[in-house]
């Protein structure tokens, strides 16, 4: 069972359950997208999960491997202070409202 944090599966994980399938061909592989990083450390630490696509932080499990680094876009309103920043570090948009899917609905903003 693997299971990724939202929007994290789209980047690296299909070419790499390909490479799997292609060499495993009767492997059967469940995949579930989790919001909650917290939830998904908590479910390997159960067995319920071999794998769990998550972004790190400081709370990461001690046994995590980076895989790589994928890259996000922020949509920021008109006047941002941001707008013309050819990148924009994460730490800049602290504070600022975000849109976050959850398991409970589609889209919700939090601010």
């Amino acid at each position: 069972m693997v299971s990724a944090q939202l929007g994290l599966g789209t980047g690296q994980l299909p070419g790499a359950l390909g490479a799997l399938r292609r060499r495993f061909p009767r492997l059967e592989v469940t995949v579930f997208e989790e919001p909650n990083s917290a939830e998904l450390e908590r479910l390997c630490r159960r067995g319920v999960l071999d794998l769990a696509l998550m972004a790190a932080c400081e709370r990461s499990p001690a046994d995590a491997h980076h895989l790589g680094d994928e890259e996000f876009v922020a949509v920021l309103g008109a006047g941002h202070p941001q707008l013309a920043a050819d990148r924009v570090e994460l730490s800049t948009l602290k504070g600022e409202p975000w849109v976050r899917s959850t398991a409970t609905a589609s889209w919700t903003a939090y601010c």
